[in-house]
């Protein structure tokens, strides 16, 4: 039996050296390190520096068996986590009391305070023979590079007895992946949809018109039965539209029979409509490959450029249909340069807050691409200069699809389509993290190579659907990536309904929803962190022109704050009394 405990307690001392006297010891109470919010840390990093969750590792060490120990010990003598850079991780253990002697056991963490943070309960009682679950959270920092090990320790502390435990983790590169192929012979120039919890395939260039659905927790297509579209055969080239509730929306090509002027289709009652909207529509009953953005705080929809012919009478033109009220709005002036088969996007500028529409991309004729970007202005009613404020595209590109992740900062994807002219259809990908100067690569999709095709966002992940692999040739490969994407990780809900606040663990930027009474609205600013013995507070820096402060006792899982206004009176209180059953978005 000496002999046991003796080896059992030189393999504890090996693995605290293992640790090294780098790691900081953490109290649970210690939450976070100064040192991880003196600075703003970079999102992007070059090609081979970007994030994803990555599967779990296999073990590093065996398991203990249990029938040959007396002690106090961990199920585990090392534990292989996968690690989101700057999102929470839970890990679950198991620590056992196998002794006659019941008591108070000690927790304490270790991390090094470079590579993130490490919280969990501060004690645990465990009685003779006894076991008890133990859940610790661990936050690895967000700029740390691909393959980065992250090792963290925790160790046990009883009465005249210890236990150490290790968690070692992996960053990595996101890469595409194949996703199941669509029904048939795919599609180009289609319209996908997000929609309870599926993604839709409708309308586009194929010789089947059926409406196709991807079930991605079972990783099926599905095809809706009499979902065929009530225009003719010919090229029902939408190629983008947007959706509001269970419909999405599509402007006609008018030279399909019938498919003219603004549709909708019904994803929940599989019904076609021609939605004839009140207002004044555009002056074309067709137009060929615009560009949609949908903005999300007003859920009107911005129709981008296009064509009132294939390959001709290209537009600058922005029309702005309001669904709620099935009506057309005014139009937004001009953008300077024409464009088809583009991509657009709305956001919020980081540095002052403005809402900005922007087109990339796209063609101005058959034999005109184009790098060039430009962005509307709706807090001046303007638009800014060309590239002003999202960097010209990499290359000469058009027929991509695009999407938006949102993140903080918002990044902007471009996938597929053709550069240098019509030369080169391709399978690359980049994105634009808002506030940035540059594209970076993410990588490329399988093979085919496709253009005229359409991407859906669901759940954080892109998946790229249909496209032609040359002139009217359509696929039905689908394929589909997981970017990083830095969101809020603390997010507090009042019980009342009152307010929600959203905190990024990297840069203290935070966003406080005021949900009912006076000043109900977004207050958004960046703030710091403080500890204390049990738990943290944070608060914006200046308070100005409202001051945001929220304590979270992480001993009882207990958050309050409150948002206030002198000036407008705005008092809005938080009270959440059950922290770990919080939302893991913003919305």
């Amino acid at each position: 039996m000496l002999q046991r405990n003796t080896k059992y307690l030189t393999m504890f001392l090996v693995a605290w050296l293992t640790m090294g006297f780098s790691s900081t010891i953490l109290g649970a109470d210690t939450l976070r390190h100064s040192t991880n919010y003196d600075k703003h840390r970079a999102y992007t990093g070059t090609e081979d520096q970007l994030y994803r969750k990555v599967f779990a590792l296999a073990p590093l060490a065996e398991s203990r068996s249990s029938d040959l120990l007396t002690g106090l010990y961990f199920d585990q003598s090392a534990i292989a986590s996968c690690c989101i850079p700057g999102l929470p991780q839970t890990i679950r253990l198991a620590l056992s009391n196998r002794t006659d002697s019941p008591g108070l056991v000690q927790l304490a963490y270790g991390v090094d305070s470079r590579q993130g943070f490490i919280t969990g309960p501060e004690s645990v009682y465990l009685g003779a023979w006894d076991t008890a679950a133990i859940e610790v959270t661990l936050v690895t920092d967000p700029a740390l590079p691909s393959g980065q090990t992250v090792r963290a320790s925790i160790h046990a502390f009883g009465p005249g007895l210890t236990a150490a435990t290790d968690i070692q983790g992996l960053t990595a590169t996101a890469v595409w992946e194949l996703a199941p192929t669509e029904p048939n012979t795919g599609r180009m120039d289609n319209v996908v949809a997000v929609y309870n919890g599926m993604i839709w395939s409708v309308t586009g260039w194929g010789s089947y018109r059926e409406v196709s659905v991807l079930n991605p927790d079972t990783d099926t297509w599905s095809v809706i039965p009499l979902s065929r579209p009530p225009f003719g055969v010919g090229i029902d080239r939408a190629r983008s539209g947007a959706v509001h509730g269970s419909k999405v929306y599509m402007y006609g090509d008018a030279a399909t029979a019938g498919f003219t002027g603004l549709w909708s289709y019904n994803m929940a009652t599989n019904v076609w409509l021609n939605e004839a909207p009140g207002g004044t529509p555009p002056p074309y009953s067709g137009i060929w490959t615009p560009a949609w953005a949908t903005d999300p705080e007003t859920g009107l929809f911005y129709i981008t450029g296009g064509a009132t012919t294939p390959g001709g009478g290209n537009l600058n033109t922005v029309y702005v249909y309001n669904p709620v009220t099935n009506a057309w709005l005014a139009p937004l002036p001009n953008f300077t340069t024409v464009r088809d088969h583009h991509a657009a996007f709305i956001f919020r500028r980081p540095s002052d807050g403005h809402k900005l529409l922007c087109v990339a991309g796209g063609a101005t004729s058959y034999f005109t691409y184009l790098t060039s970007t430009q962005c509307y202005d709706f807090n001046t009613g303007t638009w800014n200069a060309e590239n002003a404020d999202v960097p010209h595209l990499p290359f000469d590109w058009w027929g991509m699809g695009y999407c938006q992740l949102e993140c903080r900062p918002p990044q902007l994807w471009l996938v597929g389509g053709v550069t240098n002219g019509t030369a080169t259809i391709h399978n690359y990908s980049y994105y634009h993290e808002v506030g940035t100067d540059t594209w970076v690569s993410g990588g490329t999709f399988p093979s085919p190579a496709a253009y005229r095709l359409n991407v859906a966002v669901l759940d954080g992940t892109i998946y790229k659907l249909g496209g032609s692999t040359g002139g009217f040739t359509p696929t039905g490969t689908a394929s589909r990536i997981t970017p990083p994407c830095s969101t809020y990780d603390l997010i507090f809900v009042d019980d009342h309904g009152r307010s929600k606040l959203c905190i990024s663990s990297d840069t203290g930027d935070y966003v406080y929803h005021v949900l009912t009474g006076t000043g109900a609205g977004e207050y958004s600013g960046t703030g710091v962190f403080k500890t204390y013995n049990y738990g943290y507070y944070f608060h914006n820096q200046d308070g100005n022109p409202w001051l945001v402060y929220v304590n979270h006792a992480t001993n009882i899982n207990r958050a309050t704050g409150y948002l206030k206004w002198g000036a407008k009176r705005i008092n809005s209180v938080l009270y959440d009394r059950i922290t770990t059953n919080n939302p893991t978005t913003c919305d």
